[in-house]
């Protein structure tokens, strides 16, 4: 994501949000690809300084890959 490279990361986070929208409708809730724009949203908003969103955005995503993945995945 170009936006979040460049530093500018409120752009970058409403882009991971419309993404995040449409992977959740196209593919599901449970998709690896839905994890990975957690992740995203996540390090967006450590980079903005909002730790406990990004936390729960990660941990969101990590809850997505124990599903689709399972727990002993590396």
């Amino acid at each position: 994501m170009i936006e979040f490279e460049a530093g500018h990361y409120a752009e970058a986070r409403a882009a991971f949000q419309q993404s995040l929208a449409i992977w959740t409708a196209v593919l599901g809730p449970d998709h690896i690809d839905v994890a990975a724009t957690l992740i995203n949203l996540g390090a967006v908003e450590l980079e903005l300084g909002i730790d406990r969103e990004a936390l729960t955005y990660f941990e969101s995503a990590l809850a997505i890959q124990i599903r689709v993945l399972g727990s002993e995945h590396s």
